[in-house]
């Protein structure tokens, strides 16, 4: 599968790892069973966000939910896009800065497709 996304994450403890995102949902919290879990941070919920991949005929791109999908579980301290608050659920844009908890933060990156599709246009254009 193409990697749709990437997301990097700053976890609390000063720690920052890149995760290539393809699957269509990942979610994140303290809990064990997360697609990443952020320990040492009391202000996370055990699911604490999901991400769901949204497909259009332009692109492929995510969704940040607040809690679990079904978003009848909201987490407790909220999920910041961009400072602002989301009210359960936004789409994500390249370059787009997700914080929970007291320090944990990241960063999303989607533009791999467009970048892909520039470079199949300049070939076609150089045949």
């Amino acid at each position: 599968m193409n990697k749709i996304a990437e997301l990097e994450i700053h976890h609390p403890d000063g720690r920052c790892e890149t995760h290539e995102l393809d699957l269509p949902l990942y979610t994140l919290g303290r809990g064990q069973h997360n697609s990443f879990r952020l320990i040492g941070d009391t202000a996370i919920s055990l699911v604490h966000l999901s991400l769901k991949r949204i497909r259009t005929e332009y692109r492929d791109f995510y969704r940040i939910i607040d809690g679990k999908l079904d978003m009848r579980f909201l987490s407790q301290n909220g999920v910041y896009l961009n400072r602002c608050r989301i009210q359960y659920s936004a789409d994500l844009r390249h370059n787009d800065e997700i914080r929970i908890g007291s320090n944990s933060w990241m960063i999303y990156r989607d533009d791999f497709e467009r970048e892909s599709r520039e470079d199949d246009t300049m070939d076609l254009e150089d045949s």
